[in-house]
């Protein structure tokens, strides 16, 4: 009876994924690693279709000032390359949060943050970012959120 149970067990959790989609596969894993298929903004991005949000930052909405260019600016870092995100556990709407790397090692939050293009979000961040943060992107706006 045990054994019978066992088989039927591992067949139930072979199929969970197909049911629930790759973002439960990506909820269990503390690490996501890959090809950036989309950029979202300049702090949300795709990896192996996979939405991230990078932790402690607030780039411009798409709408406001440097919102486009914060997004093609993103496209540009990650462009052909690996990228490696490690995750918080915490998610936000539809993306998993976590800090993303290039193979390098550049942070894709310190690199968008002083290209001038984000701001650190020290709610989220403890000011892990403010050391990165330039004149313009000071001048940014500081979502309600992102306060202490």
């Amino acid at each position: 009876m045990i054994g019978r149970f066992t088989t039927v067990a591992r067949a139930v959790a072979a199929l969970i994924p197909l049911f629930c989609g790759g973002a439960s596969i990506a909820a269990a894993q503390s690490e996501v690693s890959g090809n950036v298929t989309h950029v979202r903004d300049g702090d949300t991005i795709e990896v192996a279709g996979v939405p991230i949000r990078f932790d402690g930052v607030s780039a411009p909405e798409l709408d406001e000032p440097y919102g486009e260019q914060s997004k093609n600016a993103m496209r540009g870092l990650v462009a052909g390359q690996q990228v490696r995100c490690e995750l918080t556990g915490a998610k936000t709407y539809d993306r998993f949060v976590g800090t993303c790397f290039l193979d390098d090692g550049r942070n894709l939050s310190a690199e968008i943050i002083s290209m001038g293009l984000a701001r650190d979000c020290p709610r989220y961040s403890g000011g892990r970012y403010e050391q990165y943060e330039t004149e313009r992107s000071r001048r940014l706006p500081f979502p309600g959120y992102c306060k202490e």
